[in-house]
């Protein structure tokens, strides 16, 4: 076992820079194999919780002897590694062979002669991402055991681990980025042929149907009916094609100067119809005026809008604007009570093509975040709770 000072300064040094270029798993090496030297501790592993909720091996001490990758914990041992990160302290238990709680390591144990296991849960922001554990065998001195060593070299991997998820997120919001931009400019291409193609079958349809109506007698009623269904296909079929252009390309804007609180409640007003709205208006924005382009904007304020009151429980909406000085921004929040959105939507929510509605178009939403960054604002689902949805606009002023 080595002096303590001078192995933490060389391990955070080291893993900084780790961190740093990226190296996350030479981090983490780093880090079980000086707690087992700080510690005295005869194994020590990280265990991250996967996609499919399982628990695996991603770094461990001694190399070689734990199966790095591996999937360590039955059933009842993940429900125990949860608690622990849920708990979010430190836990020692003794005589683990006799522990009920860590029945699923029992062999282990026997096997290993272990006196002790110290299980750290690993979180990074509030995210939870695995468990950090030291095995002392019979017989060892527990007396190095510095727990703030351990919770420091815990929350280093933490940041190793947590850094490299973010990157990985980002990095998939990149290229989750670019396939909408493919899928924007080819579905661009197709839907301007279709809409040709519609606005001529349309107009034949259109016409057949007034000849139809002038020489009722003529016509078979059934013929007429389908004629009329095929008619009201069409203009579905045209919404649809539209909402893809307005995506792929949301046209020159027409900006005009609007005092922000009228205009807010204006349109919302219009698109709630005959539901209440608590508005909340910051006095603030009573003097200001910003340059928009009202069709458009009042387009995309009046589809969350339109979202909001399809899910609301109370059959209420909320609406809130405030003036952030420090980011020279107006910031407008559509709120409603009902159902909470899924988690698995949340990331994807503003995508084309992604709905809840049987039969929705999954443009609505893509078309207003690219409405708003034609304005140079932005749109975000600020949260989704139990409590309320709330959608977050912001606009430069």
């Amino acid at each position: 076992m080595e002096d303590s000072s001078g192995i933490l300064r060389d391990i955070v040094g080291i893993s900084e820079q780790l961190i740093g270029s990226r190296e996350y798993k030479k981090t983490l090496g780093i880090i079980v194999d000086s707690l087992a030297r700080l510690t005295g501790a005869d194994r020590a592993c990280i265990m991250l919780e996967n996609m499919s909720g399982k628990f695996v091996i991603k770094a461990g001490y001694p190399i070689g002897e734990h199966g790095v990758n591996m999937v360590v914990t039955p059933e009842i041992g993940e429900e125990f590694l949860r608690a622990i990160i849920a708990d979010g302290e430190i836990l020692i238990i003794d005589d683990p062979e006799q522990d009920p709680r860590t029945s699923y390591m029992r062999d282990l144990a026997h096997n290993y002669g272990l006196a002790k296991v110290v299980f750290v849960p690993i979180v990074y922001h509030g995210e939870s991402l695995g468990v950090l554990t030291l095995d002392l065998c019979q017989g060892k001195d527990e007396s190095a055991l510095e727990l703030a060593h351990v919770r420091l070299l815990a929350n280093l991997a933490a940041a190793a681990i947590g850094s490299e998820y973010e990157r990985r997120r980002a990095k998939e919001k990149v290229r989750r980025m670019e396939r909408m931009n493919a899928i924007g400019e080819e579905s661009s291409r197709i839907s301007h042929i279709f809409k040709n193609s519609l606005q001529m079958i349309g107009g034949f349809a259109r016409r057949a149907s007034r000849k139809i109506e002038e020489r009722k007698n003529c016509f078979d009623r059934d013929v007429a009916d389908a004629l009329d269904t095929s008619i009201q296909e069409i203009a579905r079929l045209e919404r649809v094609v539209n909402g893809i252009l307005r995506f792929s390309n949301p046209g020159v804007l027409h900006p005009e100067p609007v005092m922000i609180n009228a205009f807010i409640k204006e349109t919302i007003t219009q698109a709630a119809g005959d539901m209440p709205v608590e508005f909340a208006f910051d006095e603030m924005l009573d003097v200001f005026t910003i340059s928009i382009d009202v069709d458009l904007m009042a387009h995309a304020i009046k589809d969350v809008v339109i979202n909001a009151s399809q899910a609301t429980g109370t059959g209420r909406l909320w609406v809130r604007t405030r003036f952030a000085a420090k980011r020279g921004s107006v910031i407008i929040e559509i709120a409603n009570d009902g159902e909470k959105i899924e988690i698995g939507l949340v990331d994807d929510i503003f995508s084309p093509f992604v709905t809840t509605k049987s039969l929705g178009t999954g443009l609505g939403l893509a078309n207003v975040k690219s409405i708003m960054a034609a304005h140079g604002g932005d749109v975000c689902l600020l949260r989704s709770t139990d409590e309320e949805t709330v959608f977050e606009f912001s606009l430069l002023l």
